[in-house]
């Protein structure tokens, strides 16, 4: 599988209960292969509280014989969670995304703004 950067753009949700993952990837400038990424995990109810977030400049590394992992540079994070800094893209279609963490999990995501029909 060979991903492009410019794939996976926009604003990606997993929903646990009342814990949600946002995976927030920028617009790209031309010719570029990196951009800004915001990977935030939050609980709405019973008050907003951020448990985990991470900023960073982010690539596709594509390889050939293993899936396509995910690399951050320049990163700011609320604290040391190896496994939810190192990320593979398990599979992907427009409108869903399963992520492989840092710890062997595979989550997946929906695209928000995507319609299925």
């Amino acid at each position: 599988m060979n991903i492009k950067l410019r794939q996976i753009l926009g604003t990606w949700r997993h929903t646990n209960g009342n814990l949600l993952i946002d995976f927030n990837i920028r617009h790209i400038n031309h010719g570029e292969d990196v951009t800004q990424a915001m990977f935030t995990i939050y609980q709405r109810e019973p008050e907003n509280t951020i448990h985990y977030e991470w900023q960073g400049a982010i690539e596709i590394v594509n390889h050939e014989n293993d899936i396509p992992e995910i690399s951050i540079n320049d990163i700011i994070k609320t604290e040391e969670k190896p496994e939810y800094e190192k990320l593979k893209i398990w599979s992907f279609n427009p409108g869903e995304m399963y992520l492989e963490l840092g710890n062997g999990d595979r989550v997946i995501f929906t695209k928000l703004g995507t319609i299925f029909g």
